[in-house]
Parts: structure tokens; sequence; C-alpha cells
């Protein structure tokens, strides 16, 4: 299993939305984590649904 990792999103403060490379560079990845400053919960579902 191919594990992704993902951190200081700072949404909305940096971005409105994950930007469309991380959804590029985490295709086929089994889990996806996110290890911190999550400012906004919809990002862990964003995230999630890669």
């Amino acid at each position: 299993m191919r594990i992704g990792l993902i951190s200081d999103t700072h949404i909305p403060e940096a971005c409105e939305h994950l930007p469309q490379r991380v959804f590029e560079v985490f295709a086929g990845i089994g889990l996806v984590m996110h290890a911190g400053d999550v400012y906004v919960n919809r990002v862990l579902g964003t995230a999630g649904a890669i």
C-alpha cells in the first residue's frame, strides 16, 4: 500500500481548495494522512476522497 502525507494546507487562509496537483501526485495512493494545520474540516473530507 502506498501512503501519501500532506500537511500545512492552511485552507482557506492560503487558498480556497487543495490544488489540483495534490490529486495528480496522490493518484493511486491507498491511504492519505494529514500531519497538521487543518483549519477547516472539509480539507480532511477532500483528502479522504483522493
